[in-house]
């Protein structure tokens, strides 16, 4: 629904808009939407682990791929290119100073104190979080703010879920018991 607004108040379609609004402005060149018919240079391949009798083979998910991205999915990027998007936050380049700080603030007066606009809040013994994740077949990724610490993980897989989260559990226990330290 985000994306049929953004496309009705803009004027542009939801891709170009990403393009001409977050990519080109932060400088996320390796960013954009999937379209099937066109190719992504340096893309890698998805990955899912079979399990038949006791072994396991691996299906790509080259020719699987959805037919376009929408605003639901279909994007890609880059570890570097989601730190430019990190930094653009972190200084106010795509938001107003008070419009960012919406992105890290939950809605309690919906009983929704652990979401806010964009991302997952949580608070824990390394302080607050702000973390998003996506993950469809082949693919896998975690994008979290250790906000109370100046911290950002992005842990990017081409295997199928839980590969990311596994990567993402791990930094997020070492980072709480850094934060003991």
């Amino acid at each position: 629904m985000l994306g049929v607004i953004i496309e009705s108040v803009s004027g542009e379609e939801y891709f170009q808009y990403l393009n001409n609004h977050i990519f080109i402005p932060t400088g996320m060149v390796n960013s954009g939407g999937f379209s099937k018919d066109e190719p992504v240079k340096n893309r890698a391949t998805g990955y899912t682990k079979i399990w038949q009798n006791e072994n396991f083979t691996w299906t790509d998910h080259q020719g699987t791929r959805i037919l376009k991205g929408c605003p639901s999915g279909g994007v890609y990027s880059t570890a570097e290119d989601l730190l430019l998007f990190d930094f653009a936050l972190q200084n106010n380049k795509l938001l107003s100073p008070e419009n960012t700080k919406q992105l890290f603030t939950g809605f309690p007066e919906l009983n929704a104190s652990f979401h806010s606009s964009c991302f997952f809040l949580s608070n824990n013994s390394s302080g607050q979080t702000a973390s998003h994740q996506g993950d469809g077949s082949g693919v896998n990724c975690q994008f979290k703010k250790y906000v109370s610490q100046g911290y950002t993980a992005i842990v990017l897989s081409n295997y199928s879920p839980p590969s990311a989260n596994i990567v993402a559990d791990v930094i997020d226990q070492l980072m709480m018991q850094n934060a003991g330290n």
